[in-house]
């Protein structure tokens, strides 16, 4: 989620330095969404299910291995 967050910004940095970067920071955004909304599935469905996260999600989530 580290790197997720770094690259969001990398990309609105970006687009500041030049406005022709719009349209891959808005893809950027659009992943980004897509991989938080994955996350909090995956969380919710461990809260559901009174089991604790673990295995390749969790290693995905917190960045570990």
């Amino acid at each position: 989620m580290k790197e997720l967050r770094e690259q969001v910004l990398e990309s609105l940095a970006d687009v500041k330095n030049d406005r022709r970067m719009c349209v891959q920071a808005h893809e950027v955004g659009n992943l980004a969404g897509k991989v938080v909304g994955m996350c909090k599935v995956h969380l919710e469905r461990a809260k559901m299910n009174k089991v604790k996260s673990d295995g390749d999600w969790d290693a995905f989530i917190t960045g570990g291995k």
